[in-house]
């Protein structure tokens, strides 16, 4: 059972923060909260650049673990097409301001803009280490009579993190890192106007470069990272 937990706090520190977008802002005057799981999973060279004992394993030890992490949202529009948002992702939270503008007379179809700053902090894993970011994002979106919804898209993300006491054959040792990453967005919503069940897939190329006391050591490849939530409006 401990072991069990101390596998969860751990995943709790993947850098799995989700859009659940949506096809609109949130109305204004109004609030959103969401609550779900993400999952990021590294795919090929990442995957391979992950196994233990490499410079670039503990690289991404520091950045890029992977895992499940709890998801909870809140947003309020502030007006008709814009609204702020607060997530949580496992040790992660970032505010997100975002932008709808009508792409037909009826509002059925839009472009959604966002930029989100994000912060990140270490669960347990034995060194403390912080990181700050931002991701950018731009999606195209669609709503069918207000029961579906379906957008896609792309986003872009930087994030830098340092820590001390990252564990290294010769004994703790400060580090950093910076990663880049790219990728696209698709995500699907099916229910009624107050609640609804959103499901989302993002794919990012990501770049990891940085330092490990005296080392350096790089990493690149691709991360999957699966979401889904319950949406509620209230």
């Amino acid at each position: 059972m401990l072991a069990g937990l101390a596998s969860l706090l751990c995943a709790a520190c993947a850098p799995a923060t989700p859009l659940l977008a949506g096809a609109s802002t949130t109305l204004r005057g109004r609030g959103d909260l969401l609550l779900g799981a993400a999952v990021r999973t590294p795919v090929g060279a990442l995957r391979r650049a992950a196994q233990p004992g490499s410079a670039e394993a503990d690289l991404l030890t520091l950045a890029g673990r992977e895992g499940a992490v709890p998801v909870l949202a809140a947003r309020l529009g502030l007006t008709r097409r814009m609204d702020l948002g607060l997530t949580v992702a496992g040790s992660a939270a970032s505010v997100a301001a975002r932008l709808s503008l009508p792409l037909d007379d009826a509002g059925a179809a839009s472009l959604l803009l966002g930029v989100a700053p994000e912060a990140r902090w270490t669960g347990p894993q034995g060194f403390s280490a912080s990181g700050l970011g931002t991701d950018v994002f731009a999606l195209l979106t669609r709503s069918f009579s207000g029961v579906y919804e379906v957008w896609a898209g792309v986003r872009f993300g930087l994030l830098a993190v340092s820590g001390a006491g990252l564990e290294r054959p010769s004994g703790p040792v400060d580090a950093s890192a910076l990663v880049l990453r790219a990728g696209g967005v698709f995500g699907l919503a099916l229910g009624l106007k107050t609640v609804s069940g959103l499901v989302e897939l993002a794919a990012d190329y990501e770049s990891y470069s940085g330092r490990l006391g005296d080392t350096h050591a790089g990493a690149r490849g691709l991360a999957l990272t699966p979401a889904f939530a319950l949406r509620v409006r209230l």
